[in-house]
């Protein structure tokens, strides 16, 4: 069983996107094998090169709103 604290980590801000990347398709991400439990890092370029070709992708088009909801006291 895991606890909360067992997710604690330091993360320097400096790690932290400030701004979208440009091109888009150079995004990096993280890529887990369950069978060696590796991890590999990619760019998104390289994604149809990672995956079969009768794998269904399912896009998300939502968006968030910048909004605000003021209450009453």
């Amino acid at each position: 069983m895991h606890s909360l604290s067992d997710y604690d980590y330091t993360l320097p801000s400096e790690l932290i996107a400030q701004t979208p990347v440009d091109p888009p398709e150079s995004c990096r991400f993280l890529v887990v094998d369950n069978s060696s439990n590796g991890m590999s890092d990619h760019i998104f370029s390289n994604l149809p090169d990672l995956i079969d070709s009768d794998t269904l992708i399912v896009f998300n088009n939502s968006k968030v709103l910048k909004a605000r909801l003021i209450l009453p006291d």
